[in-house]
C-alpha cells in the first residue's frame, strides 16, 4: 500500500465518520417508525455502509506506525511524537469541549473540575467523538511490543474478544452461564485486532497482496454484498429489541468486523483506481491531510446547522463542505511557526499547497 493509497483510505474513513454522525437523528426516527420506504431508512443504509470508518482508522494507525519505525525505533522518540501529534490535540479539544458544553464551572472547586477533566481523558469523554483518542492511545502502549511480533497466531488471539463477546459469540457464553464483561466500547481488547492488523499487513504486504490477487474480484464483491446484507439485517432485527440505537449499533459486531476486512480487501483489488493521477484523487489525498481537523470539529458544524432540521442525506454534504472549508481556511491563515497551535488543532505542520490543474505545471 502506497502513501497515496493510505491517504485515500483515510479520506473515505473521515467521510464515513461524518455520514454516521449526520444520520444519527434519522436512525432514531427509523427505530420508532420502522418505515422501510423512507429517507430515514436510506440514511440507515448509508450509516451501516460507513461502519468501516473507525476500525479502518485504527488499522491505518497501526500500519503507518509500522512503516515509520520499520528500520529503527526509539521509544523516547515514539513517545514524544505521539504526545505532540495525538495526546496534545486530545488535551486541547477536551478542554475546549468542557468549556463549550459548560461541564466546567467556576462554582465548582478546583478539585471537582480536575476530576471532571481526568474522567474526560479516560472513561467519560467531553464530546461523543473523542473516544477514538482513548482507543488509539491505549493501542500505543502495546506498539513497542507488537511491532516485534509477526504472527498469525497473535492475530487470531486478538480477534477472540470480538468473536466471543458479541453476537453470535455471546450465545456460547450464555449457554455456559458465563456473563460477558461489561467493558466500555473504547476498551483496548476490542480494538487491538485492527491495530495489530495494520502492523501485520505492513510486515507481510507482499504475501497478503499475492494471496488477494488469487481471489476473483467478482467473488470478493459478492462476499462483501452478502456480509453487508447480513449486517443490515442484524441491525434492523436488533432495532426492534432496543429503544436506543447506541445499544446495538456499535463497531464490535462480528458482521461489522467481517465487512471491514472485506472492504479493505476490495479496495486493494482496484489499485489503478486509487493510484492514477486525477483531479478527484488529488482532492481526496489533499483532504486526507486535513482529516484530523475535520474529525475534531465536524460535530461543532453539526450542532451549528441542526436548527435547519435537514434530513441526513442533505446534512452529509453540508457538514462535509462546511468543515472542509473551515479546515482549508484555518490551514491557510495559521502560520507554520510556532507549530504548537497547528498541532493542537490537528493541522499538518506544513501548510497545504494547491495542486496544479491536470495538464498544467
Amino acid at each position: 500500500m502506497t502513501l497515496r493509497q493510505s491517504q485515500i483510505l483515510r479520506f473515505w474513513s473521515m467521510l464515513a465518520v461524518i455520514v454516521i454522525h449526520a444520520t444519527g437523528h434519522d436512525e432514531i426516527v427509523f427505530q420508532k417508525t420502522h418505515n422501510y420506504f423512507s429517507l430515514e431508512f436510506l440514511s440507515v443504509i448509508l450509516n451501516q455502509l460507513s461502519r468501516f470508518c473507525v476500525p479502518l482508522f485504527v488499522f491505518l494507525s497501526g500500519y503507518a506506525l509500522s512503516e515509520k519505525y520499520q528500520k529503527t525505533f526509539s521509544l523516547a522518540d515514539f513517545i514524544k511524537d505521539r504526545f505532540m501529534k495525538i495526546v496534545l490535540p486530545f488535551i486541547f479539544i477536551t478542554i475546549l469541549s468542557l468549556i463549550m458544553h459548560k461541564k466546567w464551572s467556576l462554582a465548582q472547586s478546583i478539585k471537582e473540575n480536575l476530576s471532571i477533566f481526568l474522567r474526560a481523558l479516560t472513561i467519560e469523554q467531553a464530546d461523543y467523538h473523542l473516544y477514538f483518542f482513548v482507543i488509539i492511545i491505549q493501542c500505543y502502549f502495546f506498539f513497542p511490543l507488537l511491532r516485534k511480533v509477526n504472527s498469525y497466531f497473535l492475530l487470531g488471539i486478538l480477534l477472540m474478544p470480538n468473536l466471543l463477546l458479541y453476537f453470535p459469540g455471546y450465545l456460547l457464553l450464555q449457554s455456559l452461564n458465563a456473563l460477558p464483561p461489561n467493558w466500555p466500547s473504547a476498551f483496548f481488547p476490542y480494538w487491538l485486532f485492527y491495530f495489530y492488523g495494520g502492523i501485520f499487513y505492513s510486515s507481510r504486504k507482499n504475501e497478503i497482496e499475492l494471496w488477494l490477487k488469487k481471489i476473483p474480484t467478482v467473488t470478493l464483491l459478492l462476499l462483501t454484498l452478502i456480509v453487508f446484507s447480513l449486517l443490515l439485517v442484524e441491525y434492523c432485527y436488533r432495532s426492534y429489541e432496543n429503544s436506543e440505537p447506541g445499544y446495538y449499533n456499535h463497531f464490535h459486531r462480528l458482521s461489522v468486523l467481517s465487512y471491514c476486512v472485506l472492504f479493505l480487501a476490495l479496495f486493494r483489488q482496484f489499485p489503478k483506481s486509487h493510484t492514477n493521477e486525477s483531479r478527484y484523487s488529488d482532492f481526496m489525498e489533499k483532504t486526507a491531510n486535513l482529516s484530523f481537523f475535520i474529525y475534531l470539529f465536524h460535530p461543532s458544524v453539526l450542532r451549528l446547522v441542526e436548527f435547519l432540521s435537514l434530513p441526513g442525506l442533505i446534512l452529509i454534504p453540508v457538514v462535509f463542505m462546511l468543515t472542509y472549508l473551515w479546515a482549508r481556511l484555518t490551514d491557510f491563515l495559521l502560520p507554520t511557526k510556532p507549530q504548537l497551535l497547528r498541532l493542537c488543532l490537528g493541522l499538518p505542520v506544513k501548510k497545504l499547497q494547491a495542486n496544479p490543474l491536470p495538464g498544467k505545471s
